[in-house]
């Protein structure tokens, strides 16, 4: 008898799952999978834009992404590297910027954010990585849609597929593309990227620029949220690595999440419960299907019992429809692998940082190397 009535609850656990998670899980992914950016409306004047690229030993990327940028089809650009590299790339970037300016210690990537713009003398900044490459109308797509209150944000999409480990990281900036789409459209705002991004100087300036944090950019995007300012997602794109060793991978996510979780907090304690709410959701969403994917999984293989393992195989199949276009046909292919592969170890590094937190440990700071590509 007491048999029957566990089978039987655990009937009902899975049913109340699906009705109350899944019609919500699938509706959210149905409106990314069928996003539609509004059309794109050419200017009649062009702004001069700065765009800042801080440097650190980037010799093996930098001229590729500094040939791309000239290749842009925006009318009056001016480019401009803060640079504490102790390698060519100084010497490499002499060819196609306009200011190289050299910070020896600019005591990380925030401040020397923040000297490149104090130098800019255009009236837009714009932020990119050293191996980021754009499309030939992105910057001018961004601008378009630009205002004195806003902020644009492009798409960034990874190119490297070299190993498990790149494909890994392919699939998780997909679901977090996926993410921003569900912000735009449901919540109309979205996540600052750490690059790819471009908004006015004054407004950067009077907000206070980039903080000295391990995640500036979700900062950024938490203070402007505050202050009242839209952040929009625009239909132009920013092509990255993602790392390709685990390691590299691992340092990686554990400072993002360190500092993703220190900002979330720290907007939520200071925020009104409304305002937090408004701009966490996808974020949450994300979140919690990894640890709804986890623990069905172990609970699965733990009990053998093949219903807990169904609504996992529905969250995989609901996920990935949602970021097809974000991957290519090849990564179909790897994507039972990849799609457990990266629920476990985000889950593994996000108790790996929570427990540092614990102990009074902090994440530092880490630069992903970068590639010859």
């Amino acid at each position: 008898m007491v048999q029957l009535i566990i089978y039987f609850l655990n009937y009902v656990f899975l049913l109340l799952f699906f009705l109350f998670f899944y019609i919500n899980y699938l509706g959210a992914f149905l409106i990314i999978s069928t996003y539609k950016f509004s059309k794109y409306e050419s200017r009649k004047v062009y702004p001069k834009v700065s765009v800042i690229i801080p440097t650190r030993n980037e010799e093996d990327v930098i001229e590729k992404t500094l040939r791309n940028l000239r290749n842009s089809n925006y009318p009056d650009l001016e480019i401009i590297l803060v640079d504490s590299s102790d390698d060519r790339t100084k010497e490499i970037a002499k060819k196609y910027a306009d200011k190289i300016i050299v910070a020896k210690d600019t005591k990380g990537k925030p401040n020397a954010l923040n000297i490149g713009v104090r130098k800019a003398s255009g009236k837009i900044v714009y932020f990119l990585d050293s191996d980021s490459l754009c499309d030939r109308d992105t910057i001018k797509k961004l601008i378009s849609y630009l205002d004195e209150d806003s902020v644009c944000v492009g798409i960034n999409v990874p190119v490297n597929k070299n190993n498990f480990i790149s494909r890994i990281g392919r699939l998780n900036i997909a679901f977090m593309n996926s993410m921003w789409l569900l912000g735009e459209k449901v919540m109309k705002t979205t996540l600052i990227p750490g690059k790819n991004f471009a908004i006015h100087r004054k407004l950067l300036l009077d907000i206070g620029g980039f903080k000295n944090v391990l995640t500036e950019d979700v900062n950024l995007t938490f203070r402007l949220h505050k202050a009242g300012k839209k952040i929009k997602l625009i239909e132009a794109y920013s092509y990255e690595q993602v790392p390709e060793r685990l390691s590299w991978y691992l340092k990686q996510q554990q400072r993002w999440l360190a500092g993703g979780f220190s900002e979330i907090y720290g907007h939520i304690k200071d925020s009104s419960i409304k305002r937090s709410l408004a701009i966490t959701p996808a974020s949450l969403l994300l979140i919690f299907s990894r640890i709804a994917v986890s623990v069905l999984t172990i609970i699965s293989i733990l009990t053998w019992n093949i219903l807990f393992f169904i609504p996992v195989i529905l969250i995989a199949f609901i996920m990935l429809s949602s970021v097809h276009r974000f991957l290519d046909k090849s990564d179909y292919f790897y994507f039972p692998f990849t799609f457990f592969s990266l629920v476990f170890l985000q889950i593994g590094v996000a108790i790996y940082v929570l427990l540092r937190k614990v102990a009074g440990k902090d994440v530092e700071w880490y630069k992903t190397p970068k590639k010859k590509y």
